[in-house]
């Protein structure tokens, strides 16, 4: 199963890459044609030259066990490209039956939304950044009934500020992905020949009563910990939410 599924390699579920060139080069067909790996970090590369598009792909596993992905899209055509969306997306196993995202409203941030994982799709999306009501926080996939003491889960975080969303989707032969990237307005972003668009940070951790649940929390989170406090300031600041309420049950 590819990171960024392509409708031209048969797949019928919610593609990695989206765009078009003036209507044409709408479903892209990638190569690969350089790897190359720096410590726990794998970049690859690939083109589609009849679509006249490179894609740069880097997985990196962190010092926390999170496993972040960004994937990067160039037009290499003569013409404008079109980006509709960039949409990284992990598997996650069947016996993951059960989602937990978040809403909220004034005075009722974070409350947990629990659903079951049932074929189609779950997509969360947020129009007004990441600290709006609305915002899901995070997209989590668990065993029935999974909590903070209890169950395996899998979560996957998009690391932006502006809006963005998160998708789970079960296909009708059972292949079960989280995902998510920037929401894109139509026309927002328009790559002109040799143009660049990266996606943002989607990060994924997986957790389980062995280990803990709650570490499924640490998506938000542990990477910028690992990072000292500037000069006067504490881990407690407003904004940088950490908690175990993650897989608490709802």
């Amino acid at each position: 199963m590819s990171v960024l599924p392509e409708e031209s390699a048969g797949w019928t579920g919610t593609p990695g890459v989206v765009g078009h060139r003036a209507g044409r080069d709408f479903a892209p067909e990638f190569r690969v044609v350089a790897a190359s790996r720096d410590g726990d970090r794998v970049a690859v590369e690939a083109i589609d030259a009849v679509a006249g598009l490179g894609l740069r792909l880097a997985v990196e596993l962190t010092a926390q066990g999170l496993v972040k992905v960004r994937a990067e899209v160039t037009n290499q055509g003569d013409s404008p490209y079109d980006v509709h969306g960039v949409t990284p997306l992990l598997p996650v196993p069947t016996s993951a039956t059960e989602l937990l995202d978040f809403t909220g409203r004034h005075l009722r941030e974070r409350a947990p939304v629990r659903t079951p994982f049932t074929p189609g799709l779950r997509v969360r999306e947020n129009r007004t950044g990441r600290t709006g009501f609305d915002s899901a926080y995070l997209l989590a996939a668990g065993t029935a009934g999974f909590g903070n003491r209890a169950g395996e889960v899998w979560a996957v975080h998009v690391a932006w500020s502006g809006n963005h969303r998160e998708v789970a989707e079960r296909t009708f032969h059972s292949i079960s992905l989280l995902g998510g990237g920037e929401l894109l307005a139509p026309g927002e972003v328009v790559l002109q020949p040799g143009e660049s668009y990266a996606s943002p940070g989607c990060t994924a951790r997986t957790a389980s009563a062995s280990t803990g649940c709650p570490t499924a929390s640490t998506p938000t989170c542990a990477p910028g910990r690992a990072t000292p406090p500037s000069p006067g300031r504490s881990w407690s600041t407003p904004g940088r939410p950490c908690t175990s309420t993650t897989t608490s049950p709802a």
